[in-house]
């Protein structure tokens, strides 16, 4: 089954509104959760830190960020984004403005972990917007375009942060970025909603994300999911490949996030402003490329080629072009170093974005997108914990970066290897309808004994229902049950004949017995037998009711 997705006037992209929001919110939320790494010396200065301490202060925003990703997506799959985006981005926002006025490492930390727990909301809801709002053949630059907004807030923040930093000090940086969360909050609340009610979208657009976002699988937005769902979003391998590969993005991407101006510091000894001109760089070039990169992802795919998790071949190669970070400490050429890293970071922010539009892509079962993206997040974010606390130790105990860098490499190696060899199967189908893949996806079908897609064998036994409801007995018959044999498959575009003859009569309950068959050029692909209530004429007095057949 296929999707067609038309083009429509430019005037009715509003749906590009919601490319802008969440860009936004992701943003200010890397602006806000990177700071700390851009006035890690004055802090490390004021507090008198040690590496080792400052690997734990900046892991502990990861400590309840963790512990919150699953309630959340639980939470993401029962209730609307626009509440939970509201209330994490309003608890994290008064988070920041609270380190402001910290006073030790240890007011430091319980700041960092209310921050954590508010953050924890906004990466899910994104990818639960984008399964709401977005056609199924745009979820890749979809996706891409707001995780962009993890290298488009270091990147401004980087220099905004180093700028009010130089100017005012640390503190009033918190300040300022707090407001700036609480002004989203407030566009949020204004205009942000689901398709199906907000005022602003124009009907055609409306009626085109309804009818393409689900790729031709079950359509249950709306429909409440159970935290059930956890436990068979485990069973699966590809669940598995995919969160191991989002561990090793992750991972790759904190050490980064949280060290690389550590790195530029102590190796380049730059000032605190060259410093934040030089992180922005690779942040700013990786932009415009892993979206370019999430755009051919899109590009490549059919309905039935997305369903089946064809979108993992570009994810892999995307995790590739992030380990080239092994190569930085063999060069001490500022340029090639920070080309590396702006190749590395185009590889991450593609590869961990892409990631999570394959585990939307594998998981049918709408209702439960929202847990799949979280348990994805949490396996990422367990190693981005991670991240700061190893390299840490890892400077510390050598005096260099050169083990942080290829610890990086050799779990972005292990990442393309899960995804190639564990990923090749539909996470959840749709629900009720078993087998959902080799009806929807010829790619999966192809590999089973069947060779192609097959018809639904319900719907088959449907075209029964209709000979029963207008031909024999037609109109005013009532199903009272049904047995039925599957005996061949029915492939797409076969013609389908229905037979059905009288077996029994049973005037004094007004049923009749029906044996119905179903073939294709003289093939049984389906039998059985229909029990039905026949409808009578008014009987003349004194007479038995006449079934009407």
């Amino acid at each position: 089954m296929t999707t067609q997705s038309g083009a429509m006037p430019a005037t009715h992209f509003r749906r590009g509104w919601i490319y802008v929001l969440t860009l936004s919110l992701v943003t200010i939320n890397y602006m806000d959760r990177s700071a700390l790494g851009v006035v890690a010396q004055a802090v490390r200065g004021e507090f008198k830190l040690s590496p080792i301490e400052m690997g734990y202060l900046f892991s502990s925003f990861f400590w309840s960020y963790a512990l919150c990703l699953l309630p959340i997506g639980i939470m993401l799959d029962r209730f609307s984004t626009r509440i939970i985006n509201s209330v994490g981005i309003a608890v994290w926002s008064l988070a920041m403005a609270a380190t402001a006025g910290v006073w030790s490492f240890g007011s430091l930390i319980a700041a960092r972990l209310v921050m954590g727990a508010g953050e924890a909301t906004s990466i899910p809801s994104c990818g639960r917007i984008v399964r709401e709002w977005m056609p199924a053949q745009e979820r890749g630059v979809a996706t891409v375009f707001w995780s962009a907004g993890s290298f488009v807030g270091p990147a401004i923040g980087a220099i905004v942060v180093a700028t009010l930093t130089s100017a005012w000090g640390w503190r009033a940086a918190f300040v300022i970025l707090a407001a700036l969360g609480l002004v989203w909050l407030a566009c949020n609340l204004i205009w942000f909603d689901k398709p199906e009610r907000v005022s602003w979208l124009s009907e055609d657009e409306r009626r085109k994300i309804l009818r393409e976002r689900s790729a031709g699988s079950p359509d249950e937005i709306g429909m409440q999911g159970s935290p059930g769902g956890v436990c068979q979003l485990l069973k699966s391998p590809s669940m598995w490949g995919a969160m191991i590969a989002q561990a090793a993005g992750v991972y790759t991407l904190y050490l980064l996030l949280f060290w690389l101006p550590s790195y530029l510091q102590d190796t380049k000894h730059l000032t605190i402003l060259k410093t934040g001109l030089y992180t922005a760089i690779p942040w700013a070039i990786a932009v415009p490329i892993s979206i370019a990169l999430g755009a051919v992802s899109d590009r490549l795919l059919r309905s039935d080629t997305l369903l089946a998790g064809r979108r993992r071949v570009i994810v892999i190669f995307c995790v590739l072009l992030a380990a080239v970070v092994v190569f930085v400490p063999f060069t001490d050429n500022t340029a090639l170093i920070i080309t590396l890293f702006a190749l590395s970071l185009s590889g991450i922010n593609a590869a961990i974005s892409l990631n999570l539009a394959l585990v939307t892509d594998l998981v049918h079962r709408a209702r439960d997108v929202g847990k799949a993206i979280s348990l994805t997040i949490l396996s990422g974010n367990i190693f981005g914990l991670l991240a700061p606390i190893i390299t840490g130790y890892v400077v510390a105990g050598l005096g260099a970066y050169d083990w942080a860098f290829g610890i990086a490499g050799i779990l972005l190696v292990i990442g393309a290897l899960a995804l190639a060899t564990m990923t090749r199967h539909v996470i959840l189908p749709a629900a009720g309808a078993g087998g959902t893949a080799i009806h929807l996806s010829e790619h999966f079908a192809a590999r089973t004994s069947f060779g192609k897609r097959i018809a639904h064998g319900l719907y088959t036994a449907s075209l029964i229902s209709a000979v029963l409801g207008t031909r024999l007995p037609g109109p005013g018959a009532i199903y009272i049950s049904q047995t039925l044999n599957f005996r061949a498959p029915v492939k797409i575009g076969d013609t389908v004949v229905v037979t059905v003859t009288v077996a029994e009569l049973i005037p004094e309950k007004s049923r009749a017995r029906l044996a119905c068959v179903c073939a294709v050029d003289g093939e049984v692909v389906l039998d059985g037998e229909a029990l039905v209530k026949v409808p009578s004429e008014k009987p003349a007095k004194g007479k038995r009711p006449v079934m009407r057949l």
